[in-house]
């Protein structure tokens, strides 16, 4: 899909509120485990190249992208470990743990440097 304009960008707690916004729930429900992954590894990898937000296209045809500011990294893996507890995939949270742990190694490096 071609978009001719930039596309608007909503916080990543405003789209998966699944409290205000029953879509996100369903949306969650049959595409969650793999967008947790991929935006997960992704967050690590934009830490790692010190990027200031992650952003992505949640639905092809969503009409915003959804933005994780570098401050929101954790709170959003933390979110994810939370989901991925509920549907007892253990493995899946160790990697969110290991993704969170090299994160906080980062943060470590870049505030001695």
């Amino acid at each position: 899909m071609i978009y001719k304009q930039p596309l608007p960008s909503v916080n990543w707690k405003v789209y998966f509120n699944q409290n205000e916004n029953p879509r996100a729930k369903r949306f969650l429900e049959s595409r969650g485990h793999n967008l947790f992954t991929q935006v997960g590894s992704n967050i690590v990898k934009a830490k790692k190249a010190n990027k200031k937000e992650v952003v992505f296209l949640a639905h092809p045809n969503a009409f915003s992208i959804v933005s994780i500011p570098e401050k929101e990294y954790t709170q959003f893996l933390n979110f994810a470990l939370e989901w991925f507890k509920k549907r007892e995939q253990y493995e899946t949270c160790s990697d969110i743990v290991r993704w969170k742990r090299k994160i906080t190694e980062l943060d470590k490096v870049r505030s001695l440097l």
